[in-house]
């Protein structure tokens, strides 16, 4: 839901289901006083995950560490952002719901895990080099770059010593996929129904799942919701490097199908279709998101 506000999505969700989570307002001053005062006020302690509150593939979510990066970033951009508790599992999958409208019980049609992007030190070459030996990370280099600044690129991590560099798997920044739908278990199925059966005319979509570990998620706890992803969502579990591009262009057209049926049942319950005008305006919008988005 790319043109969706997130914070909208958190207050659908059950409460404890999700991270806390402030809305910081372009108009708010970004003085050191202030953001203190909001954040004694929510509670929020550092370190914190700052995320637009429309946002594109993880473009533009950061990991801040203190006041004063935070204090920098707030007041480079004119932006509605979220202000988010920082949830310290590193285990992360994407699982996607289908709902026939009418319907009392979803689907899941995909689980998928993600890696977050990391390197792993042998004592001798620098992060800079590691983030450079490796196809998945070089890729990010001058993001990474940006983020981290030259005098950390320097630093030499101990032997097996590990850094995760990305700490949210997003496909765009490195993290990768694998598909583990087969471990999809019926407490994992209620819990995820639970959740979905709070937000009214959600019938498909995808939740990214923060959790402690398999065991735990499994049973349906320890875990966070950290995204909801519409219509616009992709099956994620499609970018396996196990899976074939004819798995993947399968997958696509039976989300498509589903997609489809789940709107011609809509539209028999009263739900009109977008016209052609508001589609390609929505699209110019999503274009103007995504250019901002790629440049902060």
């Amino acid at each position: 839901m790319t043109l969706a506000s997130k914070m909208d999505m958190y207050k659908a969700l059950p409460l404890g289901s999700y991270p806390q989570t402030i809305l910081w307002n372009p108009e708010e001053e970004a003085s050191p006083e202030h953001i203190e005062l909001r954040l004694r006020q929510s509670q929020l302690k550092f370190p914190l995950i700052l995320k637009p509150d429309m946002g594109y593939r993880g473009m533009g979510v950061k990991l801040i560490e203190d006041k004063q990066t935070l204090g920098r970033e707030l007041s480079s951009h004119q932006w509605s952002y979220l202000l988010q508790e920082y949830i310290p599992y590193s285990n992360e999958v994407g699982v996607f719901y289908v709902r026939m409208p009418g319907d009392s019980q979803g689907t899941v049609t995909g689980v998928v895990e993600k890696h977050f992007l990391k390197v792993v030190g042998d004592g001798q070459r620098s992060l800079e080099d590691l983030i450079d030996d490796q196809p998945r990370s070089r890729m990010q280099y001058n993001r990474l770059l940006q983020e981290y600044g030259y005098e950390a690129f320097r630093e030499i991590l101990r032997q097996g010593e590990e850094k995760v560099l990305v700490p949210f798997g997003s496909h765009s920044r490195g993290a990768e996929f694998r598909d583990v739908s087969a471990r999809l278990s019926p407490a994992m199925l209620e819990a995820v129904q639970t959740i979905c059966d709070r937000m009214p005319g959600f019938y498909y979509g995808r939740l990214d799942i923060l959790f402690k570990d398999w065991d735990s998620l499994l049973r349906g706890q320890n875990f966070k919701v950290i995204e909801v992803n519409g219509v616009a969502s992709e099956p994620t579990h499609i970018y396996d490097p196990e899976h074939s591009l004819f798995f993947a262009w399968k997958e696509i057209i039976r989300h498509c199908a589903l997609m489809e049926r789940i709107a011609r049942a809509n539209q028999a319950r009263g739900c009109g279709f977008m016209s052609h005008r508001e589609g390609r305006t929505m699209l110019r919008q999503h274009r103007d998101l995504a250019n901002f988005l790629q440049n902060i």
